[in-house]
């Protein structure tokens, strides 16, 4: 297992680089351009210009503080790089909503900071901000790694690569089976699993859809370049109880010439 893991990791990594080209690509330069120039503020220390672009109903005495704290993460140096890591967009009326996350990368340190503003036809204002520092990058926080996971993560990567092995095993086999009765109903029974578990590989948190269905019955997902993979599993209903009743429809097949023979004059 430990060597098909291994195999996954180049495969992720190159997820990874096409997410971050998806992102630079799919985010509005608009919105990418607003966040950034707003965040650059904090390292000039601009306080005017901040607060002339947040919302009203943040100001107060304890404004001026937060902002100074938030500004000292940020190094007095150039970033060696900025990245749009991911951003959402929902809009109500005339009024869009964004949420963005950058991240700068300096000397040994990295900033992740999170930005909210909403955009009216007159002007985007700021209504949350978040800035903090951190020792490594959030890919490299959350990039896929075997070491020092718990054996129920383990547990679940082995299923994430045995239940589509088997699903495939069962759909060859359906389809060179003689099933009395709609066979590609099986087929379709066959190709899904149902009931599924999803398990953050990162953090090792995990959730399960009860009522749910999935191709081959097992996936991964990213949702952006610096996002966990997030392995799902489901149960191979259809797959396991074909298995239980290929042999007796095998059965019958052959006894079904043998019963046609013996009636025969």
């Amino acid at each position: 297992m430990a060597r098909i893991a291994a195999l996954l990791l180049p495969l992720l990594f190159l997820a990874g680089c096409d997410l971050q080209a998806l992102v630079d690509r799919f985010v509005p330069k608009e919105y990418a351009d607003f966040s950034t120039e707003f965040l650059w503020l904090f390292q000039k220390e601009d306080y005017a210009a901040i607060e002339k672009s947040l919302d009203p109903k943040l100001a107060g005495p304890e404004l001026r503080p937060r902002l100074e704290q938030m500004a000292r993460a940020f190094p007095k140096e150039t970033p060696k790089s900025v990245h749009v890591l991911g951003m959402e967009s929902s809009m109500l009326k005339d009024v869009t909503t964004v949420d963005m996350t950058v991240e700068y990368e300096y000397s040994g340190t990295w900033v992740l900071a999170s930005l909210r503003f909403v955009k009216t036809d007159e002007a985007k204002v700021v209504t949350g901000v978040n800035v903090r520092q951190r020792p490594e990058s959030l890919a490299r926080t959350n990039r896929f790694t075997l070491e020092d996971k718990s054996t129920a993560q383990y547990l679940v990567l082995a299923a994430t690569i045995l239940v589509p092995l088997i699903v495939l095993y069962a759909l060859v086999l359906a389809i060179r089976t003689p099933i009395p009765k709609r066979k590609w109903l099986w087929i379709v029974f066959i190709l899904f699993g149902i009931t599924t578990l999803s398990l953050n590989w990162a953090t090792g948190a995990a959730t399960m859809a009860p009522i749910s269905a999935q191709l081959f019955g097992a996936g991964f997902a990213k949702a952006g370049p610096a996002a966990p993979v997030v392995l799902s599993v489901s149960l191979p209903l259809g797959a396991v109880v074909f298995l239980m009743r290929r042999r007796r429809w095998i059965a019958r097949a052959a006894q079904a010439p043998a019963a046609g023979g013996a009636a025969t004059p």
